[in-house]
């Protein structure tokens, strides 16, 4: 589920940086998601996985 979700993720950002050329908004889009997707409990899927 890890893989999909940093998959999604890593094309979303992609295309902010292809568009704007711009590597700062998409780290402050990577930082707005990550935060988000921690708030809302989805966040184990990340944090569980890099420890196996």
């Amino acid at each position: 589920m890890s893989v999909t979700f940093t998959f999604v993720g890593g094309i979303m950002f992609a295309y902010t940086y292809h568009r704007h050329r711009s590597l700062l908004l998409a780290s402050i889009e990577h930082a707005l998601y990550g935060c988000f997707v921690f708030t809302i409990g989805l966040g184990w899927f990340f944090y569980h996985a890099a420890g196996r």
